[in-house]
């Protein structure tokens, strides 16, 4: 791609990317103004998070609207198309892409990583929650309110943390 084609993609992005921010400020013109005309005195759910999304895609794209300063460095074939892999795996343009892996201890996640995290963290979260029901089972029984948990249900939970640290050790 010669030089001049870039700089015109730049400036076709550019423009894609003020249409979108003007987009989304008429959107979230029309949620808070859907807000004010509300009965209820709080937002559901859904619209919080639509709000919150909403103002994060608006603060990415001034952040990116309002880039003016040129950096250029110099890199090997092989290392730039390694690059462009890398954000397009994080859905990212690679000047973006650059510029937040710098600031950050590790580059952004790409999405299949992102997924094996959050199905983690979803695991962790249900062995927790197995933990606290024992623990309670346990608290209750020494007061003699109950029986204890069984040595099946701790060996149970017990196998199903191993199993979540080996996968925690394979995925890092």
């Amino acid at each position: 791609m010669t030089k001049q084609t870039e700089e015109k993609s730049e400036q076709t992005l550019k423009a894609e990317q003020k249409k979108e921010l003007k987009m989304l400020r008429s959107e979230l013109k029309k949620l808070k103004d859907k807000q004010k005309f509300n009965t209820e005195d709080f937002l559901s759910a859904e619209q919080i998070v639509e709000i919150d999304s909403i103002n994060v895609r608006i603060r990415e794209l001034m952040d990116v609207l309002t880039r003016d300063k040129k950096i250029t460095i110099l890199v090997t074939r092989s290392e730039r198309e390694r690059l462009k892999r890398l954000a397009a795996a994080a859905d990212k343009t690679l000047n973006y892409f650059l510029i937040t892996s710098s600031f950050r201890k590790r580059p952004p996640m790409d999405a299949d990583s992102a997924k094996v995290l959050t199905d983690l963290r979803l695991e962790l979260r249900k062995i927790g929650t197995n933990l606290n029901q024992l623990a309670a089972a346990t608290n209750a029984a020494r007061r003699g309110n109950s029986e204890p948990p069984s040595a099946e249900q701790l060996s149970e939970t017990i196998k199903e943390v191993q199993t979540l640290i080996e996968k925690i050790n394979r995925t890092v």
